[in-house]
């Protein structure tokens, strides 16, 4: 990934709710399954993928807006 684009995915990052961050990033980075982010999070499994799901699409739309 060029440095470029590695700075507007972390400026993204930063945009979205922190819980929404959290969420996606061990889910996607650390291979988490979902009930287990729902017990370390203390939410539901529901909660925690509507989350990651928000997550994506504020991503997407930042992204996509060019900040």
């Amino acid at each position: 990934m060029e440095k470029l684009e590695s700075e507007a995915l972390f400026q993204a990052f930063q945009q979205i709710p922190a819980a929404q961050r959290r969420r996606f990033l061990m889910r996607h980075l650390l291979g988490m399954p979902t009930a287990k982010i729902a017990e370390v999070e203390r939410c539901s499994d529901r909660a925690v993928r509507r989350s990651i799901s928000l997550a994506r699409e504020n991503l997407k739309e930042i992204l996509s807006s060019g900040f």
